[in-house]
């Protein structure tokens, strides 16, 4: 048993050994350079493209921003100004973030290459409609009331779609520095429009007002009676006890049923004062509900007619 445990802990040892040594090799910053300095060799005598795979394969190894402003100038090359103009953009990113003066220098060349894109323009009306997703030319963008993107010239598809709703589909012809603007509608529910929110016929908050006013009333009522049965008890020691000298202190001490009462009388006060306070907080929450629905109440008079009864009904409607 522990001859297998010592070699499965040794074969695990080993594997993790070659997916580290994997890993290093992956993102090995030696061969990356050994790479670009090839690429930058192969660029000088005009092989474009070999020079571009070898950067790629650089920019694998090592996302060097210096590599990617190589691959900026390849996907210009390969008449991809979308691919060029983001990798700029990146790159001018990364430049400020290190207060590189580079950053103007391809803070430029992604603004000379604006001129040559499609400039799309999504206005959507209701950004926050549950589970909406929105793809502008295949590409999915995070949902917002206005969304720019820049893309390559043509015929540029943009979908709208969530789940329960119609989807909305269009496409645009942008030209070459063109200029057009999308609006998404409120997707409309499948088999219809949506049934209107049910009508509140009461307001619970009154309810449970009203009865924890109740069940303050009758803790009140006990304390009450509570507190003549004191009197009470009182009254009947102040006449079981003899009359004393003035010199002797009054005796005022209850019996066992006095003071069952007065604990009876305690537990009355604090029950009542309690739900006096949550009787008072409960009416003005409901009393809030009802200013807040004030402009959707109004009163509704039908008539009641019957063969031994005519009149009418009054109600109340939310």
């Amino acid at each position: 048993m522990k001859v297998l445990v010592v070699l499965v802990a040794f074969v695990a040892f080993v594997a993790f050994g070659l997916l580290a040594g994997v890993a290093v090799a992956d993102r090995n910053p030696d061969v990356a350079k050994r790479l670009f300095s090839e690429g930058r060799t192969l660029y000088g005598q005009g092989k474009f493209i070999e020079a571009c795979v070898l950067f790629e394969k650089s920019y694998q190894l090592d996302p060097a921003v210096g590599t990617k402003l190589n691959l900026a100038e390849c996907a210009e090359r390969d008449n991809k100004p979308r691919a060029a103009w983001l990798l700029w953009i990146s790159a001018a990113d990364e430049f400020e973030r290190e207060e590189d003066k580079r950053e103007r220098f391809a803070r430029g060349r992604a603004d000379a290459l604006a001129a040559k894109l499609a400039t799309v323009i999504v206005k959507v009306a209701k950004p926050k409609q549950q589970g909406l997703a929105i793809q502008i030319a295949g590409r999915e963008v995070a949902p917002a009331s206005e969304i720019t993107d820049r893309l390559d010239p043509g015929t540029i598809a943009v979908v709208a779609k969530a789940p329960g709703r119609e989807e909305f589909e269009t496409t645009v012809a942008v030209a070459l520095g063109g200029k057009v603007t999308v609006e998404v509608p409120v997707l409309a529910r499948i088999g219809g429009e949506e049934p209107p929110p049910p009508r509140r016929t009461s307001n619970p908050w009154w309810a449970v007002g009203i009865s924890t006013g109740v069940v303050t009333l009758l803790a009140a009522g006990f304390y009450g009676y509570s507190y003549t049965q004191i009197q009470r008890v009182e009254d009947e020691l102040a006449v079981e006890v003899p009359k004393m000298p003035p010199n002797v202190p009054k005796v005022n001490d209850l019996n066992d049923e006095g003071f069952v009462w007065q604990t009876r009388a305690r537990i009355g006060f604090g029950i009542a004062l309690g739900g006096a306070v949550v009787t008072t907080i409960l009416l003005v929450k409901a009393y809030k509900v009802d200013r807040q629905h004030a402009s959707t109440t109004a009163f509704r008079l039908t008539p009641v007619l019957a063969p031994r009864v005519a009149g009418a009904q009054l109600e109340l409607v939310w």
